[in-house]
């Protein structure tokens, strides 16, 4: 803006000088006619050669003022462009044809080919929201009418589906509709799916389904009450007394075909609320229903907000690259892009805060319904704790067993040496103690045949006594 102001202050100043130095050129005309009327011959000349003078200095004074004015002019449309290509990068792109800017004039129509490259690296991207939005939802259909297998049907619309999920009975209805085994089952789930309220903006007291939708599920049969309606939305209290979409939903080929019906008929309510129908129809008003199923129309603003918070949802919900979030930030805008990433966080956290509560309660009725259970548990696990450390130890030991078993032979074979030698030295032994027991006994018959001689000895003397 303040380039903007600049420039408008110097294109107004060179059209000032210009206009100033034609003035001045048209007076010194008008005097030099003047006067090669009134005065002589000699004077004469010598003024129109000074007019002349003075009108070619003008003329090339005016020709650079025109030029200095072109240049000025250019440089002020390069950075008007250049403002108007900041605001897109803040504000993202028009939501329709019609998003005028603050001078009214329609933003769609500035929007070129070099405004869309510059944006987006090509010029082939829709000039508006709505023109994205319609890309998704045309290479919905088309893959869906492309695909001939339910279960790969069912799974493409999954994708999107689930990214509007933001209560955890939602989720629960989604997971127990795509997992049913047979159609009634897939037919109950897909009711009360949806029949649950799927807009943050705009809280409504019931879910609603587009009665397209059911003339869609009908097809030829007549007898569905909720087709009675004169509105063009059927509250959920219509549909699930509606015994006729039941039986109808009933007789489908299979329960993925039912699943797809069902978030078909739940993203139908947000892309109606940006302008497009998944139903084929074309130039269709942003809308939402009514407290009666009636269409209520959106104001430009909601419409811009909604279709920035679907864009970022099913841009997210999609292939996350680089450069696909980055052309979703550019469509969007970065305010519109945050404003609608900090609503999903909200969602986030508050379905993570209902899980969690969930998860706490189911644990605490676990744990007091099977608290003996728990508790043999626990013995079991502190005796498997233990035979694992007794396993342990003994497969230890079967790893040393062959190094004591080594260390066991070479004890033994020490042994025996010790064994061999020690028997060496007792035979030794034994042989000089018989050696020794033999010279005793040898001594003792000596001393025994001396104790002899003694003892006659004695007697000799005491008979010599008594002599």
């Amino acid at each position: 803006m303040v380039k903007c102001a600049y420039d408008t202050g110097v294109e107004v100043g060179v059209r000032l000088i210009f206009l100033r130095h034609a003035l001045v050129l048209c007076v010194i005309i008008i005097c030099a006619h003047a006067d090669s009327l009134c005065i002589e011959e000699g004077d004469v000349a010598s003024m129109s050669l000074l007019g002349k003078i003075l009108a070619i200095l003008n003329l090339l004074t005016l020709i650079g003022a025109g030029m200095l004015s072109t240049m000025v002019y250019a440089q002020r449309q390069s950075w008007t462009h250049t403002l108007f290509l900041a605001n897109l990068y803040l504000d993202g792109l028009p939501v329709d044809e019609n998003e005028v800017d603050r001078s009214g004039a329609p933003v769609a129509e500035r929007i070129g080919s070099a405004t869309l490259t510059a944006m987006f690296g090509s010029a082939d991207v829709p000039k508006t929201q709505e023109g994205s939005v319609r890309e998704v939802a045309q290479d919905l259909i088309k893959r869906i009418k492309g695909e001939v297998d339910p279960d790969k049907q069912a799974n493409m619309v999954r994708v999107y589906a689930q990214a509007i999920v933001s209560q955890p009975g939602e989720w629960e209805d989604l997971i127990l509709m795509m997992e049913a085994k047979d159609n009634r089952g897939a037919a109950l789930m897909a009711l009360g799916y949806v029949c649950r309220p799927i807009f943050r903006e705009h809280l409504m007291p019931t879910a609603f389904i587009k009665k397209d939708r059911i003339k869609e599920l009908m097809g030829d049969e007549a007898g569905s009450t909720s087709l009675a309606s004169p509105n063009e939305y059927i509250s959920g209290d219509t549909l699930l007394a509606d015994n006729a979409v039941f039986e109808k939903l009933l007789k489908s080929d299979s329960p993925k075909r039912i699943a797809t019906w069902a978030m078909l008929a739940k993203l139908d309510l947000l892309f109606d609320s940006a302008g497009i129908s998944l139903m084929g129809a074309d130039n269709k008003q942003a809308q939402i229903p009514g407290s009666d199923g009636s269409a209520i129309p959106l104001d430009p603003r909601t419409r811009k907000l909604v279709t920035a918070r679907l864009l970022t949802i099913l841009g997210l919900a999609g292939d996350q690259a680089s450069d696909k979030i980055n052309r979703l930030v550019s469509v969007v805008g970065p305010r519109a892009f945050l404003v609608a990433m900090e609503a999903e966080a909200a969602d986030m956290r508050a379905l993570n805060t209902e899980i969690e509560y969930r998860l706490k309660q189911s644990m605490e009725r676990f744990v007091e319904r099977h608290s003996a259970t728990i508790e043999e548990i626990r013995g079991l696990d502190r005796e498997h704790a233990r035979l694992q450390t007794d396993l342990a130890d003994i497969k230890t030991l079967l790893d040393r067993q062959p190094a004591l078993i080594e260390e066991r032979k070479k004890n033994l074979a020490k042994l025996e040496a010790d064994l061999k030698r020690l028997r060496g030295d007792s035979d030794g032994l034994f042989q000089s103690l018989q050696a020794g027991a033999k010279n005793l006994y040898q001594r003792r018959r000596d001393l025994q045949g001396i104790v002899e001689h003694v003892s006659q000895l004695e007697k000799r003397a005491r008979d010599l006594e008594l002599r």
